[in-house]
């Protein structure tokens, strides 16, 4: 197997180098942004990173001279609208391990142990920061040969029976020609191929020949690892038979039976041995016959004397599905030639198709979301193909690869027709699958994501647990499929008198119980409404032992607004920590902003998050800070007064940058690039549409899927 492995990376090396009309680089992130996860802006907890004089660039004005959006009318399309670019797109963790899920039906997820994902604007799934390192390339070797090995194993199902005398012994003899003696201490091992991890029956038929005072041992144990010791009483006339249960792993196991209690004594004959007839193995228990994942990839089995025509089915069946279109001739043959490659090298057949299924999900058409460009190097914009089409439309709406159905309508070539779009935006919302866009959009633009990453200061808050994380969790993702799922409408989205609660956070809320299970509760005459007052958005944009209003400020702004404030000048000294406050923390960041240099940023961000300053640490209402009196009013930099976290979430539920920026936010995730100053008009149309509409949320996914940008793409000019 070696040198098949060799083989395939050899093969891999050169596919990743054979991918025409693909813009960008697959080796080499662009973040457009501060670096890796853990960077500045990237800290696994949102953001923008915006570039300079991009949308979000609070001094960057829209339109221009050259055409719709600032565009040369060169690169606009049929609507007037330049359609961008986007880099070619490698499977983030969550789009990897959803994709596998539903090629092959696996439970597997390895993308778990995958390098974090780097994020630009926002998200994990912008094209420009996902690049690829030899130490990922080798995960997915690996994570492909072990999503083969489970989804090609042949499970043997019932017992397989291994005699004694055929099994390889440490000592001892043959026994009238059926059965093995271990006249001394010593053992019968039998190595034993695994294909399916589960609960196995061991059974082992013996007897004694009787000496002294105890029965003979039979000690059964696998790896090496004692499962069993077994006092053998049976007589030949009636041997008996001997059970233990045992979780065998996949793969190659060694099962062993030993003898190691010798009795001889000469005087009187006094000679206990032990007999064994044979072990049985049974199992995997519960599993029935045949391996419905193997279903999945071979519509055919190829036989030993003429495999090529098998392959090259499955090749063509299984690739269309994996590479998320059909493929070409030549792909097939290549897929094929392999398999012959791995048989010229001394490989069985099974060995050989294991190895080219391997190769499918290797190769750039399946880690890849490939698009191509007819002229990588033209602007000029041209219509995605079909099934280009449905590899966006299911990654935005599941994290996933196209069902059957969207091959369907791709291979029909009708799915890019408006009314087809919009109906499979509503059959795609009503799959299971469209999960996703709570955790994967929802998970990121409203910083769900981040409570794993929170610590509260014991000492601080010693009510918090990770019962209330989790409660934190569901109820802001529970609120956000009721606007994805529901009835309700995005102009409630920071105003809404209802809520999630369970038990452990109704408690937290000072609100009734309504039992261990979630339940929709009216807020009225609560402290809390709409999405501001989460406790887990607000404890996300705290430090471990205090609020921060200029995090919960920044973050309105960001992610809400889409108005990033400017950065801090350098050398800003950070707020003092006292350890026995002076005065309420408005009181004392006032003072820390009375200097001008600190007032360009924290006019912008504190009022926002003063308003929210009856929310402690970790979101629980308190009626003063530390002593001292909480003051929630405040104003917006454009004259609106407010009094209360009510009044707040009303005026910013007001503004005109709130749909827009939902809009842009959506439209950053479709994509997979961030906002180019050319998308204002297309951002302007669809949020126009949206809000004509009644801010319905699903019609803003089918106006995204609908709109040129979502449709269209093009090259990208190479400077000389």
């Amino acid at each position: 197997m070696a040198g098949c492995a060799a083989l395939l990376l050899l093969l891999l090396l050169l596919l990743l180098c054979a991918v025409p009309g693909c813009s960008g680089s697959i080796d080499d992130g662009d973040a457009r942004g501060p670096g890796g996860p853990h960077g500045p802006g990237n800290t696994g907890v949102g953001g923008s990173n915006a570039k300079p004089g991009g949308p979000n660039d609070p001094g960057k004005g829209t339109g221009g001279s050259l055409g719709p959006g600032g565009q040369d009318p060169s690169q606009q399309g049929p609507n007037g609208v330049d359609p961008g670019n986007v880099t070619l797109h490698r499977l983030n963790r969550a789009e990897y391990a959803n994709t596998v899920r539903d090629l092959l039906g696996t439970a597997q997820r390895p993308s778990d142990q995958f390098p974090p994902d780097d994020r630009g604007y926002g998200f994990d799934n912008v094209a420009d920061v996902l690049s690829l390192s030899p130490v990922q390339l080798e995960m997915y070797f690996n994570a492909a040969e072990a999503l083969v090995d489970e989804a090609m194993a042949t499970t043997q199902v019932g017992p397989r029976r291994f005699e004694a005398e055929m099994m390889t012994a440490s000592t001892g003899s043959l026994f009238q020609t059926t059965a093995w003696t271990l006249g001394a201490p010593g053992n019968l091992s039998q190595s034993v191929a695994i294909e399916t991890a589960g609960q196995y029956l061991i059974r082992v038929r013996a007897w004694e020949k009787a000496g002294g005072s105890e029965a003979a041992h039979a000690i059964v144990a696998v790896d090496g690892m004692t499962l069993e010791t077994f006092s053998v009483s049976a007589t030949q006339s009636t041997p008996g038979t001997y059970e233990t249960m045992a979780t065998l792993a996949a793969g190659n196991r060694q099962i062993t039976i030993a003898f190691d209690n010798d009795h001889y004594v000469p005087e009187t004959v006094e000679d206990r041995n032990l007999y064994v007839d044979f072990l049985e193995l049974d199992g995997p228990i519960g599993v029935s016959a045949g391996n419905p994942l193997r279903a999945r990839i071979m519509t055919c089995e190829p036989s030993a004397s003429d495999p090529k025509s098998c392959w090259a089915e499955v090749a063509s069946d299984f690739g269309a599905r994996a590479w998320r279109r059909p493929l070409a001739s030549e792909d097939i043959t290549g897929l094929v030639a392999l398999a012959e490659a791995a048989r010229g090298a001394g490989d069985d057949v099974e060995t050989a198709t294991r190895l080219m299924v391997r190769a499918v999900l290797l190769a750039p058409r399946f880690l890849f979301r490939v698009e191509i460009d007819p002229d990588p190097a033209s602007p000029a914009p041209h219509a995605l193909d079909d099934y280009e089409l449905a590899s966006r439309l299911s990654y935005f709406l599941w994290s996933s690869m196209p069902d059957a159905t969207l091959l369907e309508l791709a291979e029909q070539g009708t799915l890019h027709e408006d009314a087809t779009l919009r109906a499979q935006v509503a059959r795609m919302l009503a799959d299971d699958k469209a999960r996703a866009l709570v955790d994967n959009f929802a998970g990121q633009w409203l910083f769900t994501r981040a409570l794993d990453d929170h610590q509260p200061d014991y000492q601080e808050f010693p009510d918090f647990d990770d019962t209330l994380r989790g409660a934190m969790r569901n109820e802001t993702e529970l609120y956000f499929r009721e606007f994805l799922f529901g009835d309700a409408t995005m102009d409630q989205f920071l105003t809404a008198d209802f809520g999630f609660v369970n038990d452990r956070l109704a408690r937290h809320y000072g609100l009734p119980d309504p039992g261990a299970d979630f339940k929709r509760v009216s807020l009225a005459g609560s402290e809390r409404t709409g999405l501001l007052t989460h406790a887990g958005v607000l404890m996300v944009n705290s430090y471990p032992t205090r609020t921060s209003p200029v995090k919960r400020g920044k973050w309105v702004l960001e992610q809400l607004l889409c108005s990033s404030p400017p950065p801090p000048p350098p050398d800003i000294p950070a707020l003092d920590v006292e350890d026995v406050p002076t005065g309420s923390l408005r009181e004392r960041m006032e003072q820390h902003r009375s200097d001008p240099v600190c007032a360009s940023c924290h006019t912008l961000m504190d009022p926002i998050g003063f308003g929210f300053e009856h929310f402690d640490g970790i979101g629980k209402y308190r009626e003063d800070d530390h002593g001292f009196d909480i003051d929630p009013s405040g104003m917006l930099p454009d004259g609106a007064a407010f009094q209360s976290p009510a009044e707040l979430a009303r005026l910013l539920a007001a503004d005109a940058r709130l749909p827009r920026c939902l809009t842009q936010q959506l439209l950053t995730y479709a994509l997979g690039r961030g906002p180019e100053p050319f998308d204002d008009d297309d951002i302007a149309s669809v949020t126009s549409a949206f809000v004509a509409g009644g801010y319905r949320l699903p019609q803003l996914l089918e106006l995204i899927v609908t709109s040129d940008a979502f449709r269209r793409r093009r090259g990208e000019e190479v400077a000389p």
